[in-house]
């Protein structure tokens, strides 16, 4: 069909889409005199209202409006290309779940060969279930049209990385490779060779968790039914990326387990390198493969590499297939010397370990190891090594449980703690010893299992908060910390944002992989809870009628909901796909979102304000240069702070969108958080460097809000690796969460 000329037609292709069921469409159109006639500009009212992606509104502006919603997924946007078809962000149309939907293309769909192989890839992921391998949710046809449905992974392949980053530290490619190398081993196990290892389908997510992706050319080596040979005209054909494509392969001849494992010791390789192991034509490149010593790591890399991590690639890439490791499980032991055991002391909340956890723990060597008799060492690298294979290989569920149970165990001193209502509760935290006391400024008044990362206060300052990275809510009264309480909201997630309901009765949290959950306070009891966002939902606000409940996340969306139903009012988009907080005005009548890098400069590091009540766009605050993580409404609602990761707190007219001043709040550092102090006169932020390991990072500050100037600071141990922040109803003091698993109080001056 033709472009729409008029709005009305713009309306018409809206309405035959299907990307808003008839219901939504008629209440939200029933009136349209209110819209711009041409057609662009009511695309960007409905953009800017939530009701469709800039996608979406593109397609139907160019009359292509068919296809944009497939069964009962909506398609918001792609998201790339696989082997054997485009990748789109879908969305379930009743359930609001985002999943992937890999569509084969209609010319493919007239292929039988290309829809075998596509059917073929849907029945090998089917077969597996491990976090280190994409899950399949669904497959699906019609109209002509092959999908499957897919886990939403968030984050980048490995080739992408490399590009913006570069060749990786040998440690942290050894810690993606040992993850691929357990997905691998499940997918062995079930007798599924993947046949297409390389760094484009290795994704690594923002969590630091590998997941092996575009299972289009696997195959069962087990099962002949799943073998195209002969019948689909594949005996003898090459298949496989030529870079890291093993040498069997190559040659068309049959393929097992070790031909994956050829192909990820050269995608190692070209992590640590940053290029192939082999370079030249296709035909010199295909040579190589199969007469040339396997590579050997350059002795310029900028990072000293051990000379027995050679050993191990040239192992994984020897040319007979039984000259390499036979299985996986023997990769991953063969990686142990260079991946980083699981600390008790550690954030567990990841099925394997981050880049986080490699900064953190260091490059552990055979000659940093104890220096203890060779016997006894021998032993500990033996058992250190048989910890670091079990860890890949179980995933992250039961490990986190596991290290969460040891630390629970050693920080109560083995002793019976006051628990939560419930069966999902877990002892409490340890209340510090050293209480707040008169004219002390900063007081430790609680030690968790792990990092805090918000903090909560009720309005009448007589309960409290804290959630943390192993999916905890601590609460109690500030009163008395000794008398806490700690509920498990859900096992293997993570937990990154609280906030009060105004009447003090309920707390609202959510995370990574978990729903945004509401307790009684008083109880710990759940209450109720809304759908979070894909993967990890970073922030939430409450109205203060506490009739709504807003939530943002690295989906790039923005979700207003009615808070005792949790039916979808509305919805914003960003093109930045991190989305790090929200916040209400004081009078209810605005609301706000901030957020990261986006696709372009316009559309990164910005702060909107809309109107609640019919979600119009009111103001965009640009000028932080990197991501904002926190952005709020002073006290009068007049102005707007923001806290970045440029290290500045910024103050911004809320009416007219005018930067009012911009403080260097934390030199070199990240900015965290930052509140206004209930005058409104006053601000206080807090942050440091990233990571918290380094020593001497971490403030908490006080300014002036009429001067910018700074009125007092805090620095030292005590403010190590502060990342969240609460402050008390009647501006006496302040609360700190940190990466170093603390919450601190900060007492300020009359």
């Amino acid at each position: 069909m033709s472009a729409p000329a008029t709005a009305t037609d713009f309306l018409s292709l809206v309405r035959k889409s299907g990307v808003l069921d008839e219901k939504r469409f008629s209440e939200e159109f029933a009136d349209s005199s209110d819209l711009p006639e041409d057609p662009t500009e009511c695309a960007n009212a409905l953009i800017r209202s939530g009701l469709l992606t800039t996608f979406q509104a593109r397609q139907i502006l160019a009359g292509k409006y068919r296809g944009l919603v497939l069964g009962v997924y909506k398609i918001l946007r792609p998201l790339g290309q696989g082997g054997m078809g485009v990748v789109y962000l879908g969305e379930h149309t009743s359930l609001h779940r985002r999943v992937a939907l890999k569509v084969l293309p209609a010319k493919s769909a007239q292929d039988r060969v290309s829809v075998e192989r596509f059917m073929r890839e849907a029945r090998a992921t089917a077969a597996l279930d491990h976090p280190n391998i994409v899950r399949l949710h669904d497959v699906c046809q019609g109209a002509g049209v092959h999908f499957l449905v897919m886990e939403l992974v968030e984050g980048k392949d490995l080739q992408t990385l490399l590009a913006e980053t570069g060749p990786l530290h040998f440690a942290t490619a050894v810690s993606y490779i040992a993850q691929a190398a357990a997905g691998l081993q499940h997918a062995h196990s079930k007798g599924i060779v993947h046949r297409d290892i390389k760094p484009a389908n290795l994704m690594i997510t923002k969590e630091g968790v590998v997941k092996l992706l575009d299972l289009g050319l696997a195959r069962s080596f087990l099962k002949e039914s799943d073998n195209l040979t002969g019948a689909l005209g594949e005996e003898g054909e090459a298949h496989g990326t030529i870079d890291f494509v093993a040498p069997e392969q190559a040659l068309g001849q049959a393929v097992d387990e070790r031909a994956d494992l050829y192909s990820l010791g050269a995608t190692l390789y070209y992590l640590i390198t940053g290029h192939p192991p082999y370079k030249g034509s296709r035909a010199q490149i295909l040579m190589q493969h199969q007469m040339a010593d396997p590579p050997r790591l350059s002795k310029t890399l900028k990072v000293t590499v051990p000379p027995t991590l050679n050993d191990v690639i040239a192992k994984m890439m020897a040319k007979k297939k039984g000259d390499r490791y036979q299985s996986a499980d023997e990769v991953v032991d063969a990686l142990s010397p260079w991946l980083p055991a699981p600390r008790a002391s550690s954030n567990v909340q990841q099925d394997a370990l981050s880049t986080q956890d490699l900064r953190d723990a260091g490059v552990p060597t055979q000659s940093s190891r104890s220096t203890t008799k060779k016997g006894k060492k021998s032993k500990k690298r033996a058992a250190a090594r048989r910890l670091r294979k079990k860890w890949y290989a179980i995933g992250g569920g039961a490990a986190a449980l596991l290290v969460v149970g040891v630390l629970i165990a050693v920080l109560s001193g083995g002793k019976k703690a006051a628990s939560a209502h419930g069966p999902d509760s877990v002892p409490a935290p340890e209340a510090a010893a050293n209480r707040p006391g008169a004219g002390e400024e900063d007081q430790l008044v609680l030690t968790t299992t792990a990092q805090v990362n918000d903090l909560a206060l009720s309005r009448d300052g007589t309960r409290f908060a804290a959630v943390d990275w192993s999916g905890n809510l601590i609460y109690g009264s500030p009163t008395n910390w000794q008398k806490l309480n700690s509920v498990t909201v859900q096992a293997g997630a993570s937990l990154n944002c609280c906030t009060p309901t105004p009447d003090g009765r309920h707390v609202v949290v959510a995370g990574r992989q978990t729903a945004v959950t509401v307790f009684d306070w008083a109880t710990g009891q759940k209450v109720r809870e809304f759908a979070g966002h894909s993967d990890t939902t970073w922030g939430v606000a409450v109205s203060k009628s506490g009739t709504q409940v807003l939530t943002c996340g690295n989906d790039g969306e923005v979700v207003l909901r009615d808070f005792a139903t949790g039916n979808l009012i509305r919805k914003h988009e960003f093109e930045a796909k991190q989305v790090w907080s929200v916040a209400f005005s004081p009078d209810g009548t605005k609301m706000l979102a901030s957020c990261g890098a986006g696709p372009n400069d316009d559309e990164s590091h910005q702060i909107r304000v809309w109107d609640v009540a019919t979600g119009r766009e009111l103001q965009r605050f640009t000028g932080h240069t990197r991501d904002v993580r926190w952005a709020t409404f002073s006290p009068d609602g007049q102005t707007v702070a923001s806290a970045g990761f440029d290290g500045t707190v910024r103050l911004w007219d809320a009416a007219s969108g005018k930067q009012l001043r911009a403080i260097t709040a934390h030199t070199n550092n990240y900015t965290e958080r930052v509140s206004f102090l209930p005058n409104g006169k006053r601000l206080v932020s807090c942050g440091g460097i990233f990571p918290s390991s380094y020593e001497g990072g971490g403030a908490v500050r006080v300014w002036d809000v009429g001067s910018g100037q700074e009125v007092h600071t805090w620095r030292g141990p005590g403010a190590k690796g502060v990342i969240a922040l609460a402050v008390a109803p009647d501006g006496s003091y302040a609360l700190t969460g940190s990466r170093e698993k603390t919450v601190r109080l900060w007492k300020f001056a009359p």
